[in-house]
């Protein structure tokens, strides 16, 4: 996330574009084209962010993520649970793929799916995003974008330690450390052929 550049703050965060992009370029590279797209609250920078990594990816390459193909999930399981069926409600759409902005609505989209007769990965592949606790034992287990938050809270230490050394401190403006996410590869996606 970027905070506003006029706010003076020290800041700390994954580096949540280049987590969309790699997100993106998994589901290309494993021969999807035709993408759902469930985004987070309006107001998360961190999900604008892997929204806009993410589509930039597909613009590069001349495929659009089609407007009736994007819903809002707002990082809610039931919300992502309600999106799927707004994106079903009129039988199938021409997708092949969902990327969720969080792991909490991959397993929301994930359990819609099965209600709605469709099975993951088999029919529709699913990614999601944080690699929580659930990610690895979930069923299938889910393809996801690992963010290191032990990382996240060592840089942000060091940071507020630096800030309140008197000798060190730099006050006058503010920091801003993209710590590196990761793809994490296990059984949500399959390979088109």
């Amino acid at each position: 996330s970027d905070p506003e550049r006029g706010v003076r703050v020290h800041f700390v965060s994954g580096d949540h574009a280049q987590g969309g992009r790699l997100a993106a370029e998994y589901l290309f590279g494993q021969g999807h084209r035709k993408i759902g797209l469930l985004t987070g609250p309006r107001d998360s920078m961190d999900g604008r962010l892997r929204v806009q990594g993410f589509s930039r990816f597909f613009k590069e390459r001349g495929i659009e993520i089609l407007p009736q193909h994007i819903a809002s999930g707002d990082f809610q399981e039931e919300k992502a649970r309600e999106a799927v069926q707004r994106l079903f409600a009129r039988g199938r759409p021409d997708i092949t793929a969902i990327f969720c902005c969080n792991d909490n609505m991959a397993y929301g989209a994930i359990r819609k799916l099965w209600e709605l007769g469709f099975s993951c990965p088999k029919d529709i592949s699913v990614v999601g995003y944080d690699d929580d606790k659930m990610a690895a034992d979930f069923d299938p287990s889910l393809t996801t974008i690992h963010v290191p938050l032990y990382e996240l809270a060592v840089q942000g230490s060091r940071q507020l330690v630096q800030f309140l050394d008197k000798k060190t401190g730099k006050k006058d403006f503010y920091t801003h450390v993209l710590v590196p996410v990761q793809l994490v590869i296990r059984k949500s996606v399959r390979q088109l052929e």
